[in-house]
């Protein structure tokens, strides 16, 4: 009986990892045209706005509404049940006037709520989420 329960259990976890491998490459692949999931706010009179999403890992939709500039961008992730997840990505990319690129931190492990702070040069987000494993889920 003990084996029968483990076989399922590592068939359901093989299955959810295939399933959101698919939607991770679908992600990279369109990462402008998806839907937001989750959080998204207008940044007012800045030159940018930042889009927040889950999935694999955080990501982040960075719109310039300005001209063409250097962003330096930085996604820091802290939190989950007992505080282990401090995941951080971040660089420098070239963004075009009227133009968003998409960034991530790539996948991380964990379990429970995080706090995630997305800047764009002069624009800073706070959303909080929840992490189950390795699928991210973005609340506000």
């Amino acid at each position: 009986m003990k084996k029968k329960i483990i076989g399922v259990i590592i068939c359901i976890l093989l299955i959810s990892t295939i399933v959101l491998s698919v939607e991770a490459l679908h992600h990279s692949a369109t990462p402008t045209e998806k839907p937001v999931i989750g959080f998204v706010k207008q940044s007012g009179e800045s030159q940018f706005d930042i889009n927040l999403w889950g999935g694999i890992g955080v990501n982040a939709d960075i719109k310039n509404h300005g001209t063409t500039v250097n962003v330096t961008w930085q996604l820091e992730v802290r939190g989950s049940i007992i505080g282990l997840i401090h995941k951080s990505a971040g660089g420098v990319l070239v963004v075009q006037g009227g133009e968003s690129r998409w960034v991530s931190t790539g996948p991380f492990l964990g379990i429970g709520p995080f706090t995630v702070t997305a800047k764009a040069n002069d624009v800073e987000k706070t959303a909080k989420g929840i992490v189950l494993l390795f699928y991210v889920i973005i609340l506000s």
